[in-house]
Order: C-alpha cells, then structure tokens, then sequence
C-alpha cells in the first residue's frame, strides 16, 4: 500500500465531508435540542436552514462517497460495488435518522 498524497487526502476529506456534512449537522442539532442542552424556536430560521438541505443530503452522499473513493485510490470494481453496497446504506439510514430526529423536534416528523 503507498502512502497518500496531500492531494489524495484533500480529495478524501472533501468527498467525506460532502457526504456526511449535512446528516451529522442535522443529527447533532437533534440531539443537543432534544438533551436540553440547546432552546431553539420550532419555528425558527435557525431550524428551518437545517430542515431546507435535507434532502439535498440524497444526493450529496453518493457523490461524497464517490469523490472519497476516487481520491482514497479505490479503482477495481470490486471495490467500488462494496464501497458503494455499503457506503450508500449506511450513510441512508444515518440521513434518516437525523432528518426524522430534527423533524420529530419541530414538530414535523414526516
């Protein structure tokens, strides 16, 4: 296994950054309102700006998980099917929880 360039890990943390940026913003908002730690108005522009990309996270978690991959140096098919076969459920079920989690706060679950 080489070692990575500057480059490979710039793209690597962009890719994981576009695919988890808007599930984990959304699901650790949730969590700090629903412990308490955080008041925020259900109503409010504050929540309102995080509901609104939810579900451009869809689509930004596949291309994340792309760009990640390509920049790590996945490049067999086999690789790639289970990056994908796995990436993609997972960051789903992540993506649902965090929408359902801040949506069920302001009073809007689904």
């Amino acid at each position: 296994m080489t070692a990575m360039s500057r480059r490979q890990i710039a793209g690597t943390i962009v890719g994981i950054v576009l695919a988890l940026g808007i599930p984990v913003s959304n699901g650790v908002v949730a969590l700090l309102w629903g412990g308490g730690v955080v008041q925020l108005d259900p109503e409010g522009a504050f929540v309102k700006g995080l509901e609104a990309p939810g579900l451009a996270g869809i689509l930004l978690g596949p291309i994340g998980i792309v760009i990640a991959g390509w920049f790590a140096g996945v490049r067999t098919f086999t690789t790639w099917f289970v990056l994908i076969v796995l990436g993609i459920p997972l960051l789903t079920m992540l993506w649902f929880y965090a929408v359902a989690s801040l949506g069920g706060l302001a009073g809007e679950p689904f």
